[in-house]
C-alpha cells in the first residue's frame, strides 16, 4: 500500500492535469503547487507548473521551474521546447535558440521547433539562419501557414521582395483569413510601388480584422504615395485614439 503522503501526492497531481486540460489553470496550479510543498524536486509537478506558467505568460516563473526539471531530466523534450518559449518571451534569444538546438538533437523532425529557432534567429536580424529554419518547418510541415508567412518576413527584410510575395501567396493559400500575411503582403507591395496592389491586400486584412490599426494607417500612406489626399486622411484619422 502506498504511504498515505504519496497517495494524496498522486491524487493531486491527477486533479490538476484534469484541470489543466479542461483549460482551469488557477485550479491547476494549486494543485501542482501542493505537490511541491511536500515534494520540492516532484519532476512532473515542475514540469507541469512550467507548461502552465507559460501559458499564463508568467515566463520568469516558467524558466524557473522547467530549468529545475530539466536538473533532473536534462533531455526532456517538452521541457526545453517550453523553456524556449520562454526565454524567447523574455527576450533572452540567445538561450532560447540553444534551447530549441537542444530540442533539435532530441527529435529532428519536430517542425514547431523549427520554427520557433527562426522566430529567434530573426529578432537577431540572423535572417539567412531564419530562412533556412523556416524552409525546414516548411518541409516537414507543408501546411505551415505561420512559416511560410514569417519566411516571408525575413525574404523582406533581405530586400528579397518579389520572393516574398510568393512566400505570403503560399501562406494565404493555406490560411486564407491570415490578416497578417495579407498585411505583410501589402507591405511588400508598396516596397515594389505597386500601390493599387498593395491597397487591395490592405483592405483584405482589414476585412478579415477590422481592429487592424497598422494596415489602416499603411494603407492611407500608400494613398498618399497615390495622392489621393482626402481619403489617406480619412484612413489616418481611424488610427488615432
Amino acid at each position: 500500500k502506498l504511504p498515505q503522503q504519496t497517495t494524496q501526492t498522486l491524487t493531486d497531481l491527477q486533479a490538476g492535469m484534469v484541470f489543466h486540460q479542461k483549460g482551469q489553470l488557477n485550479e491547476a496550479k494549486l494543485m501542482y503547487e501542493r505537490v511541491l510543498e511536500i515534494y520540492p524536486n516532484h519532476f512532473d509537478a515542475l514540469r507541469l507548473l512550467g507548461v502552465l506558467t507559460t501559458q499564463t505568460q508568467e515566463f520568469s516563473k516558467s524558466v524557473e521551474f522547467l530549468s529545475k526539471a530539466l536538473e533532473i531530466d536534462p533531455n526532456h523534450l517538452v521541457c526545453n521546447y517550453y523553456i524556449g518559449l520562454a526565454f524567447h518571451e523574455l527576450q533572452h534569444f540567445e538561450e532560447a535558440i540553444l534551447s530549441y538546438q537542444k530540442v533539435l538533437s532530441i527529435k529532428p523532425d519536430f517542425a514547431e521547433a523549427y520554427y520557433s529557432r527562426a522566430n529567434a534567429f530573426q529578432e537577431l536580424h540572423r535572417f539567412h539562419e531564419a530562412i533556412s529554419d523556416y524552409e525546414m518547418a516548411i518541409q516537414m510541415k507543408v501546411d505551415f501557414a505561420q512559416a511560410y508567412s514569417n519566411l516571408g518576413n525575413a525574404l523582406q527584410k533581405l530586400k528579397r521582395f518579389e520572393e516574398a510575395l510568393i512566400i505570403y501567396d503560399k501562406a494565404i493559400s493555406i490560411k486564407g483569413d491570415y490578416s497578417d500575411a495579407y498585411y505583410n503582403r501589402a507591405y511588400t507591395l508598396t516596397e515594389l510601388k505597386r500601390f493599387e496592389e498593395a491597397i487591395s491586400s490592405y483592405d483584405k486584412a482589414i476585412q478579415i480584422s477590422p481592429d487592424f490599426v497598422l494596415a489602416y494607417y499603411n494603407r492611407g500612406n500608400t494613398l498618399y504615395e497615390l495622392k489621393r489626399f482626402e481619403e489617406a486622411v480619412s484612413y489616418t484619422h481611424l488610427t488615432l485614439p
